[in-house]
């Protein structure tokens, strides 16, 4: 099956009338083939009357030489995609995941890997303003080159909760103004690909890129404190604020923050980067690290803005945030 087509998936969803909303479409894939062999036919089965849970396939979509695109659309329910997903089988086109913004706290959650067909992918973007959760590491690699882009984040916010891995492959990564990426994860850190790091750059004080720690209950919506992971012990890797960046973090009330944790260089040298930090008013007294990079920190957020009372504390290796005893002053220099 070489031929390029559209597959597009519906599913049933049960919590809701059937009657009102027919089949609700909540998938598309374009631009791939068929399962072939021990795969599942894709066109055949993802439609509301016949397994329509994904759980079913060994892989959706092999490219064909041409670049794919998985598209999420709005849904009163999340969209889960339970299969590993071979994209980009060609290193001459670039393939897209697109999760538009719906009523749920994630729009799209995805359980297996992102993975190309030999290791011939281009680059894989990340577009929509929805939120999509990916819970398994992915082996995405453009096939022209360990410095070449792999994924890049143009839109929406992305989470990571890999526990293992690199959420986001073995290629550098880029996160553009309007895309927020985040999660409990971890990303990088492969022995084999030393070339993979990260820039945070945005276009404008209206399109900034983001990194923001933690992740979001999938029920109530509410943010969860948690820790994002840059490199390993074993391969450091290098995060780059650009201009127009921020990093989002957040002190609980229970003792805990997030954290930008990275094994490598951090460099916060560039104009117009900042610090957006969100303090629960029943925080506890104590010391928090927002920031931690094994490699040394270049230069300081020149933007922050802190909604609380406290005292950031730079060193070389880490910023951290110190909330007093109530009452107490502060002097900073």
């Amino acid at each position: 099956m070489n031929a390029r087509h559209n597959i597009a998936a519906y599913v049933t969803l049960a919590s809701l009338s059937l009657a009102s909303m027919a089949c609700a479409k909540i998938f598309d894939w374009s631009g791939g083939q068929e399962g072939t062999g021990t795969s599942w036919n894709v066109s055949a089965n993802w439609v509301a009357s016949t397994n329509a849970d994904s759980s079913t396939w060994k892989w959706a979509g092999l490219g064909g030489g041409f670049g794919q695109t998985l598209r999420s659309y709005a849904s009163p329910v999340t969209a889960t995609m339970n299969a590993e997903f071979m994209m980009g089988n060609n290193s001459t086109y670039d393939s897209t995941i697109e999760v538009e913004n719906g009523p749920p706290a994630i729009d799209l959650m995805v359980l297996k890997g992102i993975l190309t067909s030999g290791n011939t992918g281009r680059v894989l973007y990340r577009k929509g303003t929805g939120t999509a959760l990916f819970t398994q590491p992915s082996t995405y690699v453009n096939g022209n080159g360990a410095n070449t882009l792999g994924w890049r984040f143009q839109a929406g916010r992305t989470l990571f909760n890999n526990i293992t891995g690199s959420g986001v492959g073995k290629n550098p990564t880029q996160i553009d103004g309007g895309a927020t990426v985040g999660g409990n994860g971890f990303l990088g850190g492969d022995s084999a690909h030393p070339n993979f790091n990260m820039l945070v750059k945005g276009t404008s004080t209206s399109a900034l890129a983001a990194i923001a720690p933690g992740s979001v209950d999938a029920t109530t919506g509410d943010s969860l404190i948690g820790t994002l992971t840059v490199g390993s012990a074993t391969r450091p890797n290098a995060v780059t604020f650009g201009t127009h960046s921020r990093l989002h973090v957040q002190i609980g009330p229970g003792g805990t923050s997030d954290r930008l944790a990275v094994f490598g260089t951090l460099d916060l040298s560039a104009a117009s980067d900042g610090l957006v930090l969100a303090i629960d008013e029943n925080a506890k007294t104590g010391s928090y690290t927002l920031v931690s990079a094994t490699g040394g920190i270049t230069g300081t957020f020149d933007v922050n803005n802190i909604a609380g009372h406290g005292k950031l504390v730079p060193s070389d290796t880490s910023l951290t945030f110190v909330i007093p005893p109530s009452g107490t002053l502060l002097f900073t220099q």
